[in-house]
């Protein structure tokens, strides 16, 4: 197994769900041992974590633990450009783009904005997984979908066209 997915839903849409102390008293030591366990049958496993909602009172907990994937970072409650600025170099992320306000009601030019947008802010280095933050539901018009490719091959050109360019210079 090269990825063992964990979660527990610990935040809301504006707030924690459950108190920290409870959590570090009840939950962290499970899921710790969890991943401890993990990493001893394959020491590089990565370890993707699943919790909808506002949950950065945790994260530097969960990194402690071993977490190496954070699923999702729910734009309509943690601002991506906060949590990647506080914990991007040591967490990867998965999902950033929002389907509760962005997919389904922004603009093809907002989703294509805000996918290079994040593209950019994890730059070279990575650490991303573009997509959604959760299932796209039926009310997101096509063209925002295909805006999320359209942003990723933009920035990939615009990444390569870079590199070109200093070669040269």
């Amino acid at each position: 197994m090269d990825v063992l997915s964990l979660g527990d839903d610990i935040g809301t849409q504006e707030s924690i769900m459950i108190d920290v102390g409870f959590w570090e008293h009840w939950l962290k030591p499970r899921l710790s041992r969890v991943i401890e366990i993990a990493r001893k049958i394959n020491p590089e496993i990565l370890i993707f974590y699943h919790s909808c909602g506002y949950i950065v009172p945790f994260i530097d907990q969960l990194i402690e633990i071993g977490v190496d994937i954070l699923n999702p970072v729910q734009p309509e409650c943690m601002s991506f450009d906060e949590v990647h600025d506080k914990f991007g170099d040591r967490l990867s992320f998965w999902g950033t783009l929002g389907t509760q306000e962005l997919l389904p009601y922004g603009t093809k030019e907002e989703v294509l904005k805000t996918t290079v947008s994040r593209l950019q802010k994890c730059g070279e280095k990575g650490g991303l997984v573009m997509g959604p933050t959760h299932m796209i539901e039926p009310e997101v018009p096509w063209e925002n979908l295909t805006a999320i490719i359209e942003g990723v091959k933009d920035y990939e050109q615009n990444l390569i066209s870079t590199k070109l360019l200093l070669k040269k210079g």
